[in-house]
């Protein structure tokens, strides 16, 4: 046909099994990872606090809010008793502050799971006095 368009054929994209060896489009079959273990040794890794992967482009509080129990009071809280400034992003702290975080979360804060469990068991108990 005539006002179809021209076949595009990429040399990076051929892929044996496909009839005449052609993808038209940018595709790209990738399993695993993506990455080996020297190229992650330059990227920054993933702050992980009680379970759950902090956003690491974020500002330390807003981060902290992804966690279940944490609202931005909360998250103000624990950068003024942790010693962080607010304006900081999650990618720029040391591994010494995220543990400091950390534990401050696990000593004064119920979170996530622990936060889940307790309050389906208040609504069950709630619920067999006929509250």
């Amino acid at each position: 046909n005539e006002n179809q368009r021209p076949e595009r054929v990429r040399s990076d994209h051929l892929i044996s099994g496909r009839p005449g060896g052609k993808i038209l489009g940018p595709y790209v079959v990738k399993k695993g990872p993506g990455i080996t273990g020297s190229q992650r040794k330059g990227m920054p890794h993933v702050a992980r606090i009680a379970g759950v992967n902090i956003p690491t482009a974020k500002r330390v509080p807003i981060a902290l809010t992804y966690i279940t129990g944490i609202g931005t009071s909360s998250a103000q809280q624990i950068c003024d008793a942790v010693g962080i400034d607010i304006t900081r992003r999650v990618n720029e702290l040391s591994d010494a502050e995220v543990l400091k975080i950390r534990e401050h979360i696990d000593e004064n804060f119920t979170v996530e799971g622990d936060l889940r469990r307790e309050t389906q068991m208040n609504i069950k108990r709630l619920m067999d006095l006929g509250c």
